[in-house]
C-alpha cells in the first residue's frame, strides 16, 4: 500500500467536513509502499483525522506528518482542536469510547 494515497483519499473523503474553515498541511517524506490491509488502514486514518475535524470548532489546520526510518513508518497528526481532557486520556484506546457530548455512538477508541 502507498500510505500517501491511503491519506489523500482519506482527507478528499473529509474535505466537505473541513470546508475552508480548516487547513491541512501535509509533511510527507519519502515512503515505501508496506504490505499491510489497506482497507482496515484507511479506517484507522480516517478515524483520527474526522476526531481532529470534529475537535476544531472554528477555524483551524490539520498538519499530516509522515517519515521512515529503522524499518518503520511513522505517521503523525496534528490538530488545533479543542483537545482531550484529561480525565478521558487513560480511556482513548478502549473500544467502543466516545467523548462527544450528549451523543450517544459507538466508537472505536483511538
Amino acid at each position: 500500500m502507498d500510505v500517501h494515497e491511503g491519506l489523500e483519499s482519506t482527507l478528499d473523503l473529509l474535505r466537505h467536513q473541513m470546508g475552508e474553515r480548516i487547513v491541512v498541511e501535509k509533511v510527507f517524506g519519502d515512503l515505501s509502499e508496506v504490505y499491510c490491509h489497506p482497507g482496515q488502514l484507511n479506517q484507522l486514518f480516517i478515524n483520527i483525522l474526522k476526531n481532529s475535524v470534529e475537535a476544531i470548532q472554528q477555524k483551524g489546520r490539520i498538519t499530516v506528518e509522515t517519515s521512515a526510518g529503522d524499518g518503520q513508518i511513522t505517521v503523525r497528526m496534528i490538530d488545533t482542536g479543542i483537545g482531550i481532557a484529561p480525565d478521558s486520556l487513560a480511556r482513548i484506546f478502549d473500544f467502543g469510547f466516545q467523548s462527544s457530548g450528549s451523543r450517544v455512538k459507538m466508537g472505536s477508541g483511538l
